[in-house]
C-alpha cells in the first residue's frame, strides 16, 4: 500500500510538473505574438518623428522593453528598426497585417520563436529572440 501511495505521489508531481512546461509555452507564445503584433502596430505610422506608438515598436523590437531610457541605445535601436523594416518592405503603407502561427524553437537561448503571418497580403516568417532584435526569416518584401 505504501508503495501505491509513492508511485501515486510520484506521478501528482510528474503531472504538476509537465502542465507548468505546457502553462509556460503557452504563455510564451503569448508573448511573442503581442510582441509582434506591437511591433507592426507602431510600424503603420511610417516615417517622420517617431510617435510614442512607434517609440514603443523599437523598444520592443529592440529588446522587448516599453521604453529605452538611454538615448544612445533608443538611438542604436531606431537605426536598426530603421534598416530592418526596409529589408523587410515594410518602411512605408503598412496597413494590414495577420498573426497566422507562433512556434517555439525548442531548446533554443534565449527562448525563440518564429512567427509567421502577412503583411498587406504578403507572406513573412520572423525570428524573434526573448529580449534580442527581431529579425527576418522570410521577409514580406514586395
Amino acid at each position: 500500500m505504501r508503495s501505491s501511495a509513492k508511485l501515486f505521489a510520484l506521478a501528482l508531481l510528474f503531472g504538476l510538473f509537465a502542465s507548468c512546461g505546457i502553462y509556460e509555452k503557452a504563455e510564451l507564445k503569448h508573448r511573442m505574438e503581442v510582441r509582434v503584433k506591437r511591433v507592426l502596430e507602431g510600424s503603420r505610422s511610417g516615417g517622420g518623428p517617431p510617435t510614442v506608438t512607434q517609440q514603443e515598436a523599437i523598444c520592443r523590437w529592440w529588446a522587448d522593453m516599453i521604453l529605452i531610457s538611454d538615448q544612445w541605445e533608443l538611438g542604436r535601436a531606431a537605426d536598426a528598426y530603421d534598416r530592418w523594416r526596409r529589408e523587410g518592405g515594410i518602411y512605408d503603407n503598412l496597413t494590414a497585417f495577420e498573426i497566422t502561427s507562433v512556434e517555439i524553437v525548442e531548446g533554443a537561448t534565449p527562448d525563440t520563436a518564429i512567427v509567421a503571418g502577412s503583411v498587406d497580403g504578403r507572406p513573412f516568417e520572423m525570428k524573434v529572440p526573448d529580449a534580442e532584435p527581431i529579425s527576418w526569416v522570410k521577409a514580406p518584401k514586395r
